[in-house]
């Protein structure tokens, strides 16, 4: 199953982990349980697996400093986010 949607890179500078806040209708449509493994594809580019809590509203996962520069993102900036378990 596949969820996409727009997010945004939050995050001080391109040096440091940013990370993407994911809605809570995603949240709600994933698996229920503590962790959730997922997979998220960055701006069509770049792969990263994350684990996530699911508590039933959109918490966050991390973007290490190495999948900013190859999704080619400035920190704040909007992205595409397609997330699938």
């Amino acid at each position: 199953m596949e969820h996409r949607f727009t997010g945004r890179l939050r995050g001080t500078d391109r040096a440091s982990a940013a990370y993407i806040e994911v809605p809570r209708y995603i949240m709600r449509a994933l698996p229920w349980g503590r962790y959730v493994r997922v997979v998220a594809r960055i701006n069509d580019k770049v792969d990263l697996p994350a684990t996530i809590m699911n508590v039933g509203y959109g918490p966050s996962f991390l973007v290490p400093p190495h999948a900013l520069a190859s999704c080619g993102a400035d920190v704040n900036a909007a992205v595409s986010v397609a997330i699938r378990t």
